[in-house]
């Protein structure tokens, strides 16, 4: 996402001929690409994303890019002015024919530049929301990662017209950005190469050696879709998907530079190496490249499915717990207590049942992100007990939005214990699959629940179709 000003031309320049153009503003260029057919660069000290100035068949194009500093949008303003003498063509936005004349004034105004920043974060939040993922950019000299956790940091509000906190974040994200300069990041090139043979599906690696003494201080853990975590002692090599760090990694020895990227501040202990390969092995999946199924969304044969119970009357978790965790749904570390935790894989699903006083039903679905874990037990009883980490996909307030009720569940889906009964219990193949043919009728027949401020659905793992069959209702009824 960028905008563009287009630049019809015959005339065959080199990047020098636009610097020159450039230099009556005195400003402190740093370039990271001097060669056509792509030049980038920015203000030094300054610069976000920076901007690009492309050689194309017809022309030139002067580019910047969504998320930008207000010196990145300064700096496209007086390019493309330098561009339009140079060239003596006016520009146009996006395309050569169609494309609507820029104005070359008003692009340098404060309220341009707040107008991109308010349809960057606009944008960028929604597709946040959406994907359930923080948003991975290309800066200027470095990658950086921004999601919810930045968010509520700065306590950023899409909502709002007051840009204050936005430019905060952004003043950050430039500082890091340049403090990062001369450090080594972990991410290398190399690829695991995805079994279906399409490169583009194939996944790089940040890699983390674990007991090389050299590694604070000079390096950072950057981003890559997968991190390996590496010791020379055992040769041991676990692979564990990047959102997963900050749950790995242990917090004093390491300072959060973004949502997904971090600086190690000193070397870890034999006991913080030992302790830091357990929790890794919890994040690691058999295959790097299955994609679970999210409940709502079909079902595949690879994925278990356990049926988690929550009865608010008794539970550590209450019922405003519940409902903070509906509000925040991408920051709130969710997990849950399963009795068969010994059939847990990462990718399996769940669906949470409440139980107890009133009318149960299921309240939460989605797919189990972590292997089991021993941990306290959240009665007080003193008992053992294994939680399992997970990502919803379906949240719901159950006093105030439909639930697929447990009064239905017995009727329809007899065999199991729907409104009581331990929690985590592997439910059967056979009632898995009736089980999400139920939950995907229900949530067609309650569409309204995309709107509820009651409920939170992530958006892409939940199947929007127009038209769909109601099944839910014929049974019920």
């Amino acid at each position: 996402m960028s905008l563009c000003a287009v630049f019809k031309s015959d005339l065959q320049l080199e990047p020098k001929n636009f610097f020159d153009a450039l230099q009556p503003y005195q400003l402190p260029l740093y370039v990271t690409s001097a060669e056509f057919p792509s030049v980038h660069f920015g203000i030094a000290g300054e610069a976000l994303r920076g901007i690009e100035i492309n050689r194309e068949e017809e022309g030139y194009v002067v580019r910047v890019c969504y998320y930008a500093s207000d010196a990145d949008y300064r700096l496209f303003a007086l390019t493309v002015k330098a561009a339009a003498a140079l060239l003596n063509v006016a520009p146009l936005w996006d395309d050569y024919t169609e494309g609507e004349p820029v104005d070359v004034d008003e692009i340098d105004t404060d309220s341009w530049r707040d107008k991109q920043h308010q349809a960057s974060l606009s944008c960028f939040c929604f597709l946040t929301n959406y994907y359930g993922k923080a948003g991975v950019m290309d800066g200027l000299l470095q990658t950086f990662c921004v999601g919810m956790h930045m968010y509520e940091h700065f306590k950023v509000d899409v909502d709002s017209d007051n840009l204050d906190n936005f430019r905060e974040l952004l003043d950050y994200l430039v500082s890091v950005q340049w403090y990062l300069k001369d450090k080594q990041a972990t991410s290398t090139r190399i690829l695991i190469q995805s079994p279906d043979g399409d490169h583009n599906n194939d996944k790089r690696v940040s890699l983390f050696a674990l007991e090389d003494p050299n590694f604070a201080g000079d390096q950072y853990i950057a981003y890559a879709p997968l991190v390996a975590f590496h010791t020379a002692q055992d040769k041991e090599l676990l692979l564990v998907p990047i959102e997963h760090l900050g749950e790995i990694l242990p917090a004093e020895k390491v300072r959060i530079i973004d949502e997904y990227q971090y600086e190690l501040l000193e070397p870890f202990t034999k006991n913080e190496i030992r302790e830091t390969k357990q929790r890794a092995r919890l994040f690691t999946p058999s295959d790097v490249f299955h994609k679970p199924l999210f409940p709502g969304k079909g079902f595949d044969e690879q994925q278990r499915t356990f049926i988690l119970t929550w009865n608010p009357s008794i539970s550590s978790i209450t019922l405003d717990e519940h409902r903070y965790a509906l509000a925040h749904p991408l920051t709130y570390q969710f997990n849950w207590s399963v009795c068969d935790y010994k059939n847990v894989r990462i990718g399996d699903r769940f669906f949470m049942i409440k139980v107890g006083d009133w009318e149960g039903g299921v309240v939460m679905s989605g797919i189990f992100t972590s292997l089991p874990y021993r941990g306290e037990d959240w009665s007080g009883k003193g008992r053992e007990t294994f939680y399992v980490n997970m990502q919803p996909n379906i949240i719901i307030d159950p006093e105030n939005a439909p639930t697929l009720s447990t009064y239905v569940l017995n009727k329809q889906l007899a065999g199991f214990k729907w409104d009581g009964g331990a929690s985590g219990r592997l439910l059967d193949q056979e009632l898995a699959r009736k089980l999400e043919v139920f939950w995907k009728a229900h949530l067609c027949c309650n569409r309204n629940l995309l709107q509820s401020p009651h409920a939170w659905m992530l958006r892409s793992e939940v199947d929007e179709e127009d038209d769909c069959e109601c099944q839910y209702k014929a049974k019920a009824e």
